[in-house]
């Protein structure tokens, strides 16, 4: 319990801010200063709302330098340095925000202490940039410590307490955070460092959410996701199985969510060895697309992988050039989306012993990478 209770202090002490913060205005503040420093930032905001971003830059800049009259722990300076942080993100500009958002959160943190509790939405956030920008040397220890922090924030919740219920929304925002930063890290292939953060948010969810809540569907199929690709195959089954049972009550058998939930429970019995279950799986899912008219040709490869580890060759290979000639319709003929599929079929090919087709497949997957 100390640890976890150092954990959340050394959090805090580490960053801190306001996700989205209005400044304060100090009441001894000179009202010619603050209402020069207001007009800039509410028309650099205005501007770049607008997509003008060359007076939204030059009007936020000048907000910025008039922060810098009001002192290093006066929240103005916070805000204009976010703005300005925001600007350079949405003109793709991430080596020149990421400064200004760490400089918004020890302004702000200088101005709130460590006890506010939007706190922890700007250590998401700063979290949530560094790994998008593979700074693992600063993302990594506040993840971890986000992961502590959710697991004695949620052991401490009181639901007699006078904030409760601010208490549930807060931990529900950070639900939210974790999944963001476990996306970020699955989309770079770091799964052993998205798993926790997925755990994380899957457990305040079921706290508070109903049980046929979406919400709690989609973080256990992103769980289950994980363990997956850790070869964690057995802990992901019954992950699946929930959050496909949730999905069709929810959305319906037929909804994409619910065909997409049953995709992966295929996928996951195929790799189990379980080629009965899914088989059974795929087909029910065939028919519904059938019966519904929807094209997933992301079923349609996994039903080919699993008639592939059956040694079902050729209904694999009719299956994948169904999702090659779906993909090709939806994406375009260069839709770098067929690269992989390509990959696939043409692996297929040499398994069949038909070496020169899966050459000929293999050069149209370079060429539409640019290889």
């Amino acid at each position: 319990m100390r640890a976890r209770q150092n954990a959340m202090i050394s959090l805090c002490l580490l960053v801190g801010a306001q996700a989205f913060l209005s400044p304060v205005v100090h009441a001894t503040t000179s009202g010619d200063k603050y209402r020069t420093w207001e007009k800039y930032n509410k028309a650099g905001e205005e501007a770049l709302a607008q997509n003008n971003f060359g007076e939204a830059e030059k009007l936020l800049l000048a907000g910025a330098k008039e922060a810098e009259k009001f002192g290093e722990s006066d929240l103005r300076l916070a805000t204009s340095s976010k703005n300005l942080a925001d600007y350079y993100q949405v003109r793709g500009l991430p080596e020149k925000a990421l400064p200004l958002y760490e400089r918004w959160e020890r302004v702000t943190e200088k101005s709130l202490g460590t006890a506010s509790p939007q706190v922890i939405a700007c250590v998401v956030k700063l979290t949530g940039l560094y790994v998008s920008q593979s700074k693992f040397d600063k993302g990594d220890p506040l993840a971890r410590k986000l992961v502590m922090f959710a697991d004695w924030k949620l052991s401490h919740y009181d639901p007699k307490a006078s904030q409760a219920i601010s208490q549930k929304d807060e931990l529900l925002d950070l639900s939210n955070g974790l999944s963001s930063i476990a996306r970020s890290y699955k989309g770079l292939g770091k799964y052993e460092q998205a798993e926790p953060l997925f755990k994380a948010s899957l457990d305040i969810k079921e706290k508070f959410l109903t049980h046929n809540h979406l919400g709690i569907a989609t973080s256990l199929g992103e769980l289950g996701t994980a363990y997956m690709a850790l070869n964690k195959r057995t802990e992901a089954e019954p992950l699946f199985l929930d959050a496909l049972s949730i999905t069709e009550v929810t959305m319906g058998k037929k909804s994409g969510q619910a065909i997409a939930c049953a995709n992966d429970l295929g996928r996951c019995y195929t790799s189990e060895g379980k080629y009965t279950d899914a088989e059974s799986v795929f087909k029910e899912i065939m028919e519904t697309m059938k019966s519904s008219g929807r094209q997933n040709p992301a079923v349609i490869l996994s039903y080919a992988w699993l008639e592939r580890s059956e040694g079902k060759f050729m209904q694999a290979e009719q299956h994948m050039k169904e999702a090659l000639t779906i993909t090709e319709r939806l994406n375009g003929s260069q839709s770098y989306s067929l690269a992989p599929i390509l990959d696939d079929y043409a692996d297929l090919l040499q398994k069949m012993h038909r070496d020169a087709d899966a050459s000929r497949i293999l050069a149209r997957a370079r060429t539409i990478r640019g290889m």
